[in-house]
């Protein structure tokens, strides 16, 4: 049995490793919806802000969010925005404006000041907004830690590709080859949904274009890979007309969505992909 003093110490210490790994707490920072968009950072001092206790997960709701966020020292402070489909962040200390960071996988500024900080982030696509707050130790072990796990998970995939295509060549089955493909165009979604593209400082609306083009290449490649190896054509061969509609629509949606950059029939083209 455990006794009181050691789950004392148990507690003390998954506390002192959350806050040393995981990053600042949430009460540090307070935010304010402007759906009128009539703020400026010369008048968002003057409203109401609301405690900042979960992440912002509003749908399709289209407004500003404007945050403010106070670093407890004068030390370097990271702030990031951990979604890549935030494309217009904008802070400011001050009154001065800070920058984001160049080469990094998500929106991120940096601060060495304590003055409160003012985030506005235009939701003109989803408004999902995760914030993070580190130190300069725990950013540059966090972004060290998630770009190995990353390099794992991508090295196994590499392992299973490269397996099905040896087995393809070597047995002419050509269900390995499809799940080639299949694995292909998921993991390649999964590197660009970590931010990866924005490394190589891609334009956003590029990466909007290539990540269409792979939700629409993983309908495709999966319907291929599950119907010949469920042996579909078999069994139950009418059920290929509604694979068949089901990619036709996925087509359509994602047309409809790299030419206007509707959000809305992005978000359709995902519930029907994923």
């Amino acid at each position: 049995m455990i006794s009181h003093i050691e789950k004392q110490f148990l507690f003390a210490l998954f506390f002192i490793t959350s806050v040393l790994f995981n990053g600042l707490s949430a009460q540090n920072i307070s935010y304010y919806k402007d759906f009128n968009q009539i703020q400026t950072f010369k008048t968002i001092n003057t409203v109401k802000f609301t405690t900042y206790t979960k992440t912002i997960n509003d749908g399709l709701n289209s407004c500003y969010y404007w945050f403010k966020i106070e670093t407890p020292s004068n030390k370097d402070n990271y702030i990031q925005f951990k979604n890549q489909h935030l494309t217009n962040i904008t802070a400011f200390q001050n009154n001065k404006p800070l920058k984001p960071l160049k080469l990094e996988r998500f929106y991120t500024f940096k601060t060495n000041a304590t003055a409160p900080i003012f985030v506005k982030v235009e939701s003109k696509r989803e408004s999902f907004i995760p914030i993070k707050i580190y130190n300069d130790f725990q950013f540059h072990f966090h972004e060290k830690k998630q770009i190995l796990l990353i390099g794992l998970y991508n090295g196994f995939a590499i392992v299973l590709l490269l397996l099905n295509l040896f087995y393809f060549l070597n047995f002419k089955d050509y269900t390995f080859l499809y799940y080639f493909f299949f694995l292909l165009s998921i993991s390649f979604g999964l590197f660009i949904s970590d931010g990866i593209l924005n490394l190589f400082t891609i334009p956003k609306r590029i990466i909007d274009v290539i990540e269409t083009l792979d939700h629409f290449l993983v309908a495709v490649t999966g319907v291929i890979f599950a119907s010949s190896f469920l042996q579909v054509e078999s069994y139950y061969p009418k059920l290929k007309y509604l694979s068949l509609s089901l990619v036709g629509i996925i087509g359509i949606l994602s047309v409809c969505y790299v030419s206007s950059f509707n959000f809305f029939y992005y978000t359709i083209l995902e519930l029907l992909v994923f």
